[in-house]
């Protein structure tokens, strides 16, 4: 998530965060049934971290906090999403190592009541074409397109996994040996490192790292932290290196890293070869809310504006083909422009004013093309008759009609 204008810094520790938010909302299909169980009772032996996500509040908070400060939700299926959380619970995700060259793999191991019919229906109503999932046999489905995609395992229907309980994961780590030996080891050191974590947050993550091959330049022992989406903006992330001289390192770069905005929001103390990350107050939820609605704005500007080029370009290579005519309609230009793009524009979003003599002899600052004004606020994106595209205010453009 990148907020333009302002400096990364920011925007980087929101993703970083909002990663971890949005597992619960956007992968609700998997979750718990909301109990107390231990969620290292299903731990995969070689398991070397766990993400820990309580869907419901998760997914209400963010929602809720989105509606709160006017976020554009579009076709999102909020319903289904939200009925999905509650039925689900809470989703484990499980870090092992990997057989192929990126070191990480991941398997979610969920128990709930969430059918594969359920989590079809939510696949359905996210995307724009009708998706389906492919019933592989004893218990196993994959995406109807994409035999070699994700697989979920639905213990209600499969021998080798208990009732009530769903796993995700890639063909290659969810073998039938693999399966077999879930919950059978004791992953002392990432109980040891759960231990830091405050179990009773919505979002939660823990890692032992010791073992792992990771190419940093020094030493990670483990993370873990916690992020009480639901409650205020709770939280803490601490990070334990290898030696004092490695975390004091990391601890200076990442506070000259941090712009005065986050500073303000983000705590950071170094104390021997342990960095901690905390909230110094405030609604977490509501900040990073507020930064992916700004994102969200301005990836929507600069969507408008590159239509509006698009436009202009094609009305000059309409005139080029045509004695330097302006096309009668955006109609015309069907040969020129994106189907999106022409689909959009006629759909009176978007105002084309064919100018009276021909382009050639139009002034730089003519209006060829903009934004709908019934209705519209703040700017809107205007095109000129030189192919500038430029956002003005709604009073400002008046002003240049009359």
């Amino acid at each position: 998530m990148k907020v333009e204008g302002r400096n990364g810094s920011g925007a980087r520790f929101a993703a970083l965060v909002m990663m971890a938010a949005a597992a619960g909302l956007f992968v609700t299909g998997c979750g718990e049934s909301g109990s107390s169980a231990d969620p290292m009772a299903l731990a995969p032996p070689n398991a070397f971290g766990i993400i820990h996500v309580v869907t419901k509040p998760v997914a209400d908070s963010v929602l809720a906090e989105l509606r709160k400060q006017g976020a554009d939700l579009g076709d999102a299926p909020v319903d289904e999403i939200q009925k999905t959380a509650a039925k689900a619970g809470v989703m484990d995700v499980f870090l092992v190592p990997a057989q192929s060259m990126i070191p990480v793999d991941a398997v979610a191991i969920v128990r709930s009541a969430i059918s594969p019919a359920d989590f079809a229906e939510l696949m359905k109503t996210a995307g724009d074409k009708p998706k389906e999932l492919k019933n592989l046999g004893n218990g196993r489905y994959c995406p109807a397109k994409k035999e070699d995609g994700p697989v979920m395992i639905y213990g209600a229907e499969a021998s080798d996994v208990p009732a009530g309980v769903l796993l995700f994961g890639n063909r290659t780590l969810l073998t039938d040996e693999f399966i077999k030996t879930l919950g059978t080891g004791k992953n002392e050191k990432l109980r040891a490192v759960v231990k830091g974590v405050r179990a009773s947050a919505p979002v939660w993550l823990a890692a032992s790292l010791e073992s792992l091959p990771l190419p940093l330049p020094v030493k990670v022992k483990s993370v873990s932290g916690w992020f009480d989406v639901a409650g205020g903006g709770d939280g803490r992330v601490s990070i334990t290196f290898g030696d004092e001289d490695g975390a004091k390192k990391v601890h200076g770069q990442l506070s000259g890293s941090l712009d005065e905005d986050v500073a303000e929001f983000v705590a950071m103390e170094l104390k021997g070869s342990v960095v901690t990350i905390a909230p110094k107050g405030g609604d977490l939820i509501a900040r990073l809310a507020s930064e992916m609605i700004e994102s969200q704005r301005r990836a929507k500007e600069v969507r408008r504006m590159s239509e509006l080029k698009q436009v202009g370009v094609g009305i000059h290579m309409y005139g080029t083909e045509h004695d330097d005519a302006a096309p009668p309609d955006i109609a015309a230009l069907d040969k020129y422009l994106s189907k999106p793009t022409l689909a959009r524009f006629t759909s009176g979003k978007f105002v084309y004013r064919k100018p009276a003599g021909k382009l050639d002899s139009l002034a730089a600052d003519a209006v060829l093309a903009h934004e709908a004004l019934d209705g519209a606020t703040g700017e809107v994106a205007v095109l000129f008759a030189d192919g500038s595209v430029k956002a003005m205010s709604v009073a400002d453009l008046r002003k240049l009609l009359k």
